[in-house]
């Protein structure tokens, strides 16, 4: 993989290995190859042991590939050097950490290999760099890159995404991501005609991050929002600071730039709604975090968490900007009993939706 902690500016990604490793060490011997920079970085991660195997935590063993080591060569070389039962390759279009890796298992033909596209081949997602994705795809198809590989999708939509595009020359086998385990927040106030929003998402058109800010500016009551995440599109970055500073004196907008992961519960813990009206998510590990800590949610029906309206834990919406203002003015106007209501709901729509002996399962499956 590109990432991994202590890196976290890639979000979902990075998470999904993390709680992967923590839930299975006890199984599996985990041997994570992965690069030395943090998602849109320049410079790689200060104080990293570079080119050498490292203890992670007593869970697993890491190399960090430096920016100076990278070749095919040296991937090659690291792989047969580990000598795995699998071979667990995350992402699609990385040259260092998805290509070369996958070209080698072909070479070899070592065993087991599994690809996790993490949402890489949803239609929001096709859409950036759209021709040379496709151009590439057709040509992994035609040199059969993708025969007898194993594809790990983390829910039934992703399967059918998967199916569209690659069709039956490869085989998939669903597993959910294990979710971080949050906390719950007894002492949260809330007053009728206040509001305190929070996003948790990369600022990208990927994420409706505009769309969102187009949507509060209509909004009545006092309202707080606080956007939590990096950007990589700066022009996309400065129309959204743009929009933010043009909103009326009811509506703040913070940016709090992109947070460290230890740090999301303390968002969490202080604020009332969770809000994100993405194109699509193959699993959201922010929104099943907002969940299980207490935040009613406010998303777009793009997303594996659905009925939220059912079970009193939000709303699930078309991307249209009428159909969020109402949902938004309904939380603003809940007193703080009706809130506490909404929050116990979202508690429990989360322990429902959560199985962690299921998920293991699934692994146990996926990997076997």
């Amino acid at each position: 993989m590109d990432w991994f902690d202590p890196a976290y500016k890639a979000g979902g990604p990075v998470m999904s290995i993390v709680k992967l490793i923590e839930n299975l060490h006890e199984y599996y011997d985990f041997y994570v190859l992965a690069g030395s920079k943090d998602y849109g970085d320049d410079a790689e991660m200060p104080n990293l042991s570079q080119d050498e195997w490292i203890d992670w935590r007593g869970m697993a063993k890491v190399y960090y590939l430096s920016e100076q080591a990278k070749s095919r060569r040296r991937i090659f070389f690291i792989l047969d050097e580990i000598d795995a039962d699998i071979y667990y390759i995350q992402g699609v279009f990385s040259l260092y950490f998805s290509i070369y890796p996958l070209i080698w298992w072909h070479q070899a033909k070592e065993d087991k290999v599994i690809v996790a596209t993490r949402g890489m081949f949803h239609a929001s997602a096709l859409k950036v760099k759209r021709f040379k994705k496709l151009c590439f795809l057709y040509a992994a198809k035609i040199m059969g890159w993708y025969h007898h590989v194993y594809f790990h999708s983390t829910n039934p939509d992703e399967t059918k995404q998967l199916r569209k595009i690659l069709g039956n020359e490869a085989t998939y086998i669903e597993a959910s991501n294990f979710p971080r385990s949050m906390e719950f927040n007894n002492d949260l106030m809330k007053s009728k005609g206040e509001l305190k929003l929070l996003n948790v998402a990369r600022i990208s058109p990927e994420k409706n991050t505009h769309f969102l800010l187009e949507i509060l500016k209509d909004a009545k009551g006092n309202i707080e929002l606080t956007i939590v995440g990096n950007h990589a599109d700066e022009s996309y970055y400065n129309l959204c600071v743009k929009r933010a500073s043009e909103m009326p004196s009811n509506i703040k907008v913070n940016f709090a730039g992109h947070q460290p992961i230890g740090t999301l519960q303390g968002f969490y813990d202080t604020h009332h709604v969770f809000i994100l009206p993405t194109t699509g998510e193959n699993f959201g590990h922010s929104i099943i975090e907002a969940l299980s800590s207490g935040l009613p949610c406010i998303i777009s029906n793009k997303t594996p968490w659905n009925q939220l309206e059912d079970s009193g834990a939000g709303y699930n919406l078309e991307n249209e900007t009428g159909n969020y203002l109402p949902a938004i003015q309904h939380f603003l106007e809940l007193d703080q009993n009706e809130f506490n209501v909404a929050r116990k709901s979202a508690l429990e729509y989360s322990q429902k939706r959560v199985n962690l002996e299921e998920i293991r399962n699934s692994y146990f499956k996926l990997l076997s």
